[in-house]
């Protein structure tokens, strides 16, 4: 294995919005964050804000978002909460998702917001909420990451 250090370019991008008040600064670092129109919005470390566009390609047969991409923008979400309060070359991955689907999701645009209950050093626990820009909660979700640290 390579000795070159891990580079998370979302982590990175949310890190520089972070450290500098920006907001609105697209992570897109991979085909489906650029389809679902995924955004930096606010936050500090730990606790985001991200905003998501899911487009009709995300559309199931009753006209509204699929559950999959519901889960998908709520884990998205919660691994950058957690992206946002490690060092360069750390890493954090989903190990199980709870998610509950508490309103119909329309393809438009919608907000994560997403904190890291716990950190320790091996495993973190993160929420998130999926809200329509006026606040109302669409979905909800829990999730334990395991977590990568930079070698000494």
């Amino acid at each position: 294995m390579s000795s070159k250090q891990f580079v998370n370019e979302d982590r990175a991008d949310i890190t520089k919005a972070l450290a500098n008040g920006l907001s609105h600064v697209p992570l897109g670092t991979s085909p489906l964050l650029r389809a679902l129109g995924c955004h930096f919005s606010s936050g500090t470390p730990g606790d985001i804000r991200i905003s998501f566009h899911p487009g009709s390609e995300h559309v199931q047969g009753h006209g509204v978002v699929s559950g999959g991409t519901i889960a998908t923008m709520l884990d998205f979400a919660m691994a950058f909460a957690a992206l946002s309060r490690l060092a360069e070359g750390e890493s954090a991955v989903s190990v199980a998702l709870n998610v509950a689907y508490l309103g119909a999701v329309k393809p438009e645009k919608v907000i994560a917001h997403a904190q890291v209950t716990t950190m320790g050093y091996r495993l973190a626990h993160a929420q998130a909420q999926l809200l329509t820009p006026q606040g109302d909660l669409l979905a909800s979700a829990q999730s334990p990451l395991a977590l990568q640290r930079a070698k000494s």
